[in-house]
């Protein structure tokens, strides 16, 4: 539908999907890698860096 009315940015969409595609072969790579703990790890480590952006943002206001 988007397409066909001329409203999608191709160029940028082509970009992001070739990302994802490095981006996920990056991470299973890692993952197959060095194992569950370190992904364990880094999923804690997102996740409490979330936790301290959602609360900064909050204070903010």
């Amino acid at each position: 539908m988007f397409a066909a009315h001329g409203q999608v940015f191709w160029r940028l969409g082509l970009g992001m999907a070739a990302c994802n595609v490095f981006g996920a072969r990056l991470g299973t790579r890692t993952a197959l890698r060095r194992g569950a703990a370190f992904i364990r790890a880094t999923l804690l480590c997102v996740v409490a860096a979330l936790i301290v952006k959602l609360c900064l943002d909050q204070l903010r206001l």
